[in-house]
């Protein structure tokens, strides 16, 4: 299928493969069937198994869920940063037994430690998070969006003018640098940009002898040469700090980093990873949902 598919779409196009082959025909791979909520394991099974829900009677979600999951009622953080509010997700699986039955038919499943997948140990076991305080301007922006998401509650606002989205999409860009929300701003104190690239040098200086490669990863901002981005903005600073950003021929000896737009097509995912295993290429940038997997 060209282009994004609708689910509808999608559905009916599974559909009439499975027909056409007596139920086979259709192969779904993926690295996260389960990643956001319990509800996928109805949707796989909804594309890939329909016929066995309905001889059970749970092809309905209602139906599934009252058979299959269990829902909990619980305080959370509201989005908007307002306060806390209850709310019911489901929380875990009831009928296990009965339901890999109907989900192993369909599916091969393959964990990392079964395929003995080569991966890297962590520093000290766990990932190291580190904090930067919210300047004064994120707190005022921040109070904005909790004034944004109130007037959502209590007027009919036009959705094409504000919408949640909108204000949580602002507000996580707010939080890696206020630059990307207003371009007039300037940090008078240290921001997370300013963390990670301390960080960065850090390890760049520390691994001159194993000529080690690092892979930064940033979901937001990407390059745009009209507006302020987290990449050039990264990039910009390690120059600045001394690191070379002179991309040679292999036969060089040259540290060097790798623009953020060429370490992140899909097309040349395996000849990234190529320039990365050089021992020339110590700093590239990219996106999760490109280099991640």
């Amino acid at each position: 299928m060209l282009g994004y598919p609708t689910p509808i779409a999608t559905a009916h196009s599974i559909c009439y493969l499975q027909e056409r082959s007596d139920g086979r025909g259709v192969v779904f791979a993926t690295g996260t069937p389960i990643s956001n909520t319990l509800a996928e394991m109805y949707t796989m099974l909804r594309y890939l198994a329909p016929e066995m829900l309905a001889e059970r009677k749970v092809e309905h979600f209602d139906s599934w869920a009252a058979n299959f999951a269990e829902s909990v009622t619980s305080l959370e953080l509201a989005p908007d940063g307002s306060g806390y509010r209850m709310h019911t997700l489901f929380a875990k699986f009831i009928n296990l037994p009965e339901l890999l039955s109907v989900f192993r038919t369909v599916a091969d499943v393959q964990t990392a430690d079964m395929l003995n997948l080569p991966r890297p140990d962590l520093e000290n076991g766990k990932p190291a998070v580190a904090s930067a305080p919210a300047s004064p301007e994120l707190k005022a922006f921040v109070r904005t969006l909790t004034e944004r998401a109130e007037r959502l509650k209590k007027e009919r606002v036009d959705p094409s003018v504000d919408n949640m989205l909108k204000i949580t999409g602002e507000g996580r860009k707010a939080a890696l640098d206020m630059r990307l929300v207003d371009p007039s701003a300037r940090p008078e104190q240290e921001t997370k940009i300013d963390l990670a690239v301390s960080r960065i040098i850090r390890i760049w200086t520390s691994t001159q002898n194993e000529r080690s490669t690092q892979l930064v990863f940033s979901d937001l901002s990407t390059p745009d040469p009209e507006r302020f981005n987290v990449y050039d903005d990264v990039r910009s600073k390690l120059i600045k700090a001394g690191i070379s950003p002179i991309t040679r021929s292999r036969l060089s000896t040259t540290p060097r980093l790798i623009p953020p737009r060429s370490c992140s097509s899909i097309r040349s995912t395996r000849g990234g990873f190529g320039c990365c295993s050089d021992r020339l290429t110590r700093w590239a940038q990219a996106q999760t949902f490109r280099r991640g997997s």
